[in-house]
């Protein structure tokens, strides 16, 4: 068997894995969730199989690395049309991020303004905010909004690459930002007080922001040209889809549904299912097109 067939089965696979632990994901959600404590109820055997399963997959996709050494799949061509539209979908998502953090801490400035007499200058209680914000019980309030600045450098690297726009030498650089974003995400989730350090939502997240980090790490590794080698490539990619899906499916879904609360988490999980159609689009019509790179 070819590789490039090889490469498809393994493809074919990473999507039915990722529409099975998305569906069974919440199943499980629906019936063995505790939300009063966001964790599993005691004795439920289902998330626990899941998981495993989970794992198990994980490590077949991971297989890929060992295979794959010179057939690297090359990203679609910056012409096309789902090219273009993926770029410019990731480009609005970290943009809206931005945003929405942004708003968050002028509605924690404006909450604050009642904290002061009316003889408060305006840049007095802004310094007080931002000192308040990123002092005492939060530390995951620094990377924030350091995730906000690296949220819109890659925005802007996304619409260069929708736009086409930009040279060469531009895009590389800037292909470096969402996985720096990546890095940031993850570093606020685990330090997060909102929830404790077991729950399946903390760990989920830090899984999801981990496998997005290396993903774009590696496609910034491909656009660069650093690696001649498809083992990371595709290794990271597949891994991507597969727990991306997984995490951010369910959590849109059942928040949409009601289930979930929405708060500043869900225009995350957002990104992340943003992300599996962006990988989707970008190496789908490359893994099956009939003749060989």
């Amino acid at each position: 068997m070819s590789k490039k067939k090889l490469l498809s089965i393994y493809f074919i696979a990473a999507l039915i894995l990722s529409a099975f632990f998305a569906i069974t994901q919440i199943i499980c959600y629906k019936n063995c969730f505790d939300l009063s404590v966001n964790h599993f109820k005691s004795g439920s055997v289902l998330p626990t199989v899941i998981y495993i399963l989970l794992a198990i997959s994980c490590i077949f996709i991971l297989s890929s690395a060992l295979i794959f050494k010179s057939n690297k799949p090359r990203r679609t061509p910056k012409t096309s049309d789902s090219d273009v539209w993926a770029n410019a979908v990731m480009s609005f998502f970290f943009f809206a991020i931005a945003a929405v953090e942004v708003l968050l801490y002028i509605i924690r400035i404006a909450k604050s303004f009642a904290l002061y007499d009316s003889r408060a200058g305006f840049f007095e209680v802004i310094f007080s905010g931002i000192t308040k914000y990123l002092r005492g019980e939060r530390v995951e309030n620094l990377f924030i909004l350091l995730s906000v600045v690296f949220a819109v450098l890659s925005g802007i690297y996304f619409f260069f690459c929708a736009s086409k726009k930009a040279s060469t030498k531009t895009i590389i650089y800037f292909s470096l930002f969402p996985s720096v974003f990546g890095i940031c995400d993850l570093i606020a989730v685990y330090f997060s007080q909102n929830v404790t350090h077991n729950s399946p939502l903390k760990i989920t997240a830090e899984l999801s922001a981990l496998v997005f980090m290396v993903y774009f790490l590696s496609e910034c590794k491909d656009i660069a040209g650093v690696s001649e080698s498809a083992n990371f490539n595709i290794a990271s990619l597949l891994l991507a889809l597969v727990i991306l899906s997984a995490f951010s499916i369910p959590r849109v879904i059942l928040t949409i549904a009601g289930f979930f609360s929405f708060d500043a988490d869900f225009i995350y999980y957002v990104l992340h299912l943003a992300t599996v159609v962006y990988i989707i689009s970008k190496y789908l019509p490359t893994v099956f097109k009939k003749r060989d790179n």
